[in-house]
């Protein structure tokens, strides 16, 4: 009995040994596998766009558009509310504005989109303003396609705008949480022709390096469901068109510093053989949220004019 007792005791400590040992093991193991570059390449864009689509809607793009719950009027412009809660401020222009606001964020928000959606209003743009779904994302985990509730409402939202604008330019900007949409997005729907992501998102790879108790940050930071790392994400969203990415050096949420330019020669390169371009630009403040600059960088870029530089500053 005292030899079979202690047995089970050598086992039982083992056990808890490997438990102690195990994990470390296979985080470093993990954090090996994220890719530090894209694979993504021009004989299998389209293959790994497809495989994204179904990932993510379980088929193709929605091809069903929202339809109007409302009607108001503000900063000098009518707007309908459509039934995926997106507001669309109709000019009757040729170049649509999209803005995607983060966690717990109201696009129209000064402190967010709100002076970008009032300079693309004044510039005589359409624009369309969306928010993130409320409540604790945590929850999509139980739901098949766990990043549908994301992506749906603004496909949704965007074949509304579509089918009643003839527009010759889409842009897509979110910040944070709505930056990380505007990457998702732009790699599924090639109708973006730019986007421009503020401060949301880093590969894998980089979070788990640069700390943050080696969180990669809200349930739909870690891309549950996909095969594409968040490189092929950057780049499938620049492939004939533009991806400029913008960050704070010191921005007190998420995505301080200049880490992110470790990526922006792989991704640049990638997006170059795709016939698209690709930049990142570091800004210099300290807060979390979108400069005003940021309307004008989008006019300096094709498809408006100029060429991307890919400078920080």
């Amino acid at each position: 009995m005292k030899y079979m007792m202690s047995r089970i005791f050598f086992a039982a400590a083992m056990t808890a040994i490997s438990v102690v040992f195990v994990a470390p093991t296979n985080w470093a193991k993990a954090y090996h596998q994220y890719p530090e570059s894209p694979v993504v390449a021009p004989d299998n864009i389209h293959a790994i766009r497809a495989e994204l689509i179904s990932d993510v809607f379980g088929g193709s793009l929605p091809r069903d558009s929202a339809r109007v719950t409302g009607a108001s009027y503000a900063w000098g412009s009518p707007y309908v509310t459509l039934s995926t809660g997106a507001r669309y401020f109709p000019r009757g222009e040729s170049r649509l504005l999209v803005f995607h606001a983060g966690h717990h964020q109201h696009a129209e928000d000064p402190r967010v989109g709100g002076m970008l959606i009032q300079q693309a209003l004044d510039s005589g743009w359409d624009v369309l303003a969306l928010d993130m779904p409320d409540g604790d994302h945590g929850r999509f985990a139980n739901v098949p396609k766990p990043l549908s509730p994301f992506m749906t409402p603004i496909a949704k939202s965007l074949n509304y705008a579509v089918d009643r604008g003839q527009y010759m330019s889409i842009v897509m900007c979110g910040l944070s949480g709505g930056g990380w949409s505007t990457v998702l997005y732009a790699a599924m729907d090639t109708r973006i022709n730019m986007s421009v992501p503020v401060a949301g998102s880093w590969p894998k790879y980089l979070r788990y390096r640069s700390g943050n108790g080696a969180s990669i940050g809200d349930f739909e930071q870690t891309l549950p469901g996909l095969h594409a790392s968040y490189l092929d994400l950057y780049a499938m969203g620049a492939d004939g068109r533009v991806q400029h990415q913008v960050f704070n050096d010191r921005d007190p949420c998420c995505f301080a510093g200049r880490a992110s330019l470790e990526y922006l020669d792989p991704v640049r390169q990638a997006a170059h053989a795709l016939s698209g371009e690709f930049t990142l630009t570091v800004s210099a403040n300290d807060h979390h949220s979108v400069d005003a600059s940021v309307f004008d960088l989008i006019l300096d870029s094709p498809p408006f004019g100029g060429e991307p530089t890919g400078e920080t500053r």
